[in-house]
């Protein structure tokens, strides 16, 4: 519908997912990279987007609570 997401630094294993392709959710899609030469200083982290109308979003309003506390560790 009118939400995209958006991944970035992904490492060059990424499946072979094109612009417009659709995943379910849970779907491996890749793993966390260090494509980004900007921070290679920083630790391995995934840039995450959410855009509604192609307006970025705040992408914890569209993460459910499991989700939330999975991805921190909780």
């Amino acid at each position: 519908g009118d939400i995209k997401t958006r991944y970035s630094n992904l490492a060059n294993d990424a499946q072979n997912l094109k612009v417009g392709d659709s995943v379910e959710c849970g779907e491996k899609i890749g793993t966390v990279g260090d494509t980004s030469i900007s921070e290679l200083a920083d630790e391995p982290h995934l840039h995450f987007e959410v855009l509604l109308k192609d307006v970025k979003v705040n992408p914890l309003d569209y993460i459910n609570e499991e989700s939330k506390k999975s991805s921190l560790g909780i």
